[in-house]
């Protein structure tokens, strides 16, 4: 897992991460970009890259399990950019309405009232499983007798 925080700073941290792994990230597995989540009113907006239709909708029934989400269309300005142009799968999660959001962050009406906590914890605990999902090993398949011999035991 690796997190950045630095692309209203021009995406340094991401450049030089990538730079030092030789400009290629094909051993990711997903990459999830949180931007402009918890904006209150929700819900949760997630946009696909390098999806089957099979997986997103896998993803998004998790996503309602836990509140209100919903798919946007893709954007493609913030940190996600860095993967899915190599193919990664990546989900960007923002605010369902993220050019509002934008009005309002990193400026004089920014405020904590903005933000709703509630979706930012069901945001956080969507990110966790989908990690812990991906990290998980695939389950043990049973030894094949197909060949008639014994099993191969380990």
């Amino acid at each position: 897992m690796v997190l950045f925080t630095g692309e209203e700073c021009k995406a340094l941290e991401e450049k030089a991460w990538l730079e030092a792994r030789g400009g290629s990230v094909p051993d990711l597995d997903l990459a999830i970009n949180c931007d402009g989540i918890g904006g209150a009113p929700g819900p949760t907006a997630l946009s696909f890259f390098n999806f089957s239709d099979e997986a997103k909708a896998s993803v998004m029934a998790a996503a309602r399990s836990l509140g209100d989400s919903s798919e946007a269309e893709p954007w493609y300005e913030s940190d996600h950019y860095l993967f899915w142009p190599s193919g990664i799968p990546a989900i960007a999660a923002t605010s369902a309405d993220p050019h509002r959001f934008d009005r309002l962050i990193h400026g004089p009406y920014d405020r904590a009232a903005l933000v709703d906590i509630e979706l930012l914890a069901q945001t956080a605990e969507l990110c966790a499983n989908l990690v812990r999902e991906i990290r998980s090993p695939p389950p043990q398949q049973p030894p094949s007798q197909a060949g008639g011999g014994d099993p191969v035991v380990d």
